[in-house]
């Protein structure tokens, strides 16, 4: 495990215990090193937030291993305003703001990051119609390349109509990391080369997304003191929805119990029900969901 690794998995539950999200991790080069941490929040954090939340850092790390007698600067901080909006929650915190986007085309937008519904944004561009973005990923591009987690270039791979790219511009970036992708998942076993293309592993979308989730599911049983149950398809899942979970491989919701909690997909309805009561079924990649119903009362499929 790389020293970056092991200083993610060692603070991520106190940073998710403290309501706050981990965004970054960098060790950079120098006398001392300089260990940066970037933090982030659904809200604007003041002074004495990043304050106190640096001491409990610093106290989780002087005992890792890892580190050794590693000299380092620590430094937390919060993203910069010229930070790239990559996941949902960026998206949502910024809006009003004005932000530049480019298209898979390679044109680009300018305009105010307006309402936000699921996974779709809609930029007002003083120019041309209102434009919606669709978030593919969590993770910028180029930490796709190698990621442990069922990433949408796999889905792209796998499909019987990919995505049309251009030859230059982000497209070009694309055609690039899903060749470095292609390669990282053939020496992970997941994907033969043959004659004439390439053939993916049978369940290799689905054996990704478990591995993610379990390592999500352990950092989280840390932050909430509750061990982790793993819903099976057609289990029956009750409890008090906490909040989403992003990750590479699309959204979670975080069911808990008095005893226990467990992670299914989540649904835009769920985001109306923070802290109260859920009840639905696991079906295959989506959950029926029975939300604030008395008897015969609204089922969400």
């Amino acid at each position: 495990m790389s020293v970056l690794q092991a200083v993610r998995d060692a603070i991520t539950p106190t940073i998710l215990d403290s309501g706050l999200y981990l965004e970054d991790v960098t060790l950079e080069d120098g006398t001392p090193k300089i260990l940066t941490i970037v933090i982030d929040s659904d809200s604007h954090l003041n002074l004495d937030q990043v304050t106190g939340v640096t001491k409990v850092i610093s106290e989780v790390l002087e005992t890792l291993p890892e580190l050794g007698d590693l000299p380092f600067t620590l430094e937390v901080t919060t993203p910069g305003i010229e930070r790239p909006l990559t996941l949902p929650r960026h998206w949502r915190k910024s809006a009003g703001r004005l932000v530049s986007a480019t298209l898979r085309s390679g044109a680009t937008i300018n305009g105010r990051i307006g309402e936000q519904i699921s996974e779709t944004v809609f930029i007002d561009d003083q120019e041309i119609a209102p434009v919606a973005v669709e978030i593919l990923s969590v993770l910028p591009l180029e930490k796709l390349v190698d990621a442990d987690a069922a990433t949408w270039l796999d889905r792209d791979l796998v499909t019987d109509t990919p995505t049309p790219l251009r030859d230059a511009g982000f497209g070009q970036d694309v055609r690039d990391a899903q060749a470095r992708r292609r390669q990282w998942l053939i020496a992970q076993g997941f994907v033969n080369e043959a004659e004439g293309g390439v053939s993916d592993r049978p369940g290799m979308i689905a054996t990704l997304q478990r591995r993610e989730l379990l390592r999500a599911a352990g950092q989280l049983s840390d932050a909430l003191n509750l061990p982790f149950v793993e819903a099976e398809p057609g289990a029956r899942i009750d409890g008090i929805y906490r909040r989403p979970i992003d990750l590479a491989s699309g959204r979670l919701a975080l069911i808990e119990k008095s005893r226990e909690f467990t992670l299914v997909p989540w649904r835009p309805v769920l985001d109306r029900h923070m802290g109260k009561s859920v009840s639905g079924i696991l079906r295959g990649d989506g959950v029926s969901w029975s939300i604030g119903r008395g008897r015969g009362g609204p089922t969400i499929s």
